[in-house]
């Protein structure tokens, strides 16, 4: 999946394609940096029921704390995309 990832982001702009490869590796490392201190605490959590402290892979866009900055609405995506439904006239 990555290799297809990495093979379409070189076909899309292929002066970036190693920054892309760069950025993928270091977002990996930090990924894995966060689920093994996730292990302290019991492993991944879908949500932090009673209070206790969990590490997140995952942050909403704009909050602190550590995890992705992730984007989680069609709302905060700036570009407008036209779509076709195949079966639609």
């Amino acid at each position: 999946m990555v290799a297809a990832f990495l093979a379409r982001a070189a076909m899309a702009e292929p002066d970036e394609a190693q920054d892309v490869k760069r950025h993928l590796r270091e977002l990996e490392t930090r990924w894995a940096e966060l689920a093994l201190a996730a292990e302290e605490t019991g492993g991944l959590k879908y949500s932090t029921n009673g209070g206790r402290q969990h590490v997140g892979l995952l942050r909403r866009f704009g909050e602190r704390g550590k995890g992705w900055e992730t984007l989680d609405s069609m709302r905060n995506i700036d570009v407008q995309v036209g779509l076709r439904v195949r079966g639609e006239d």
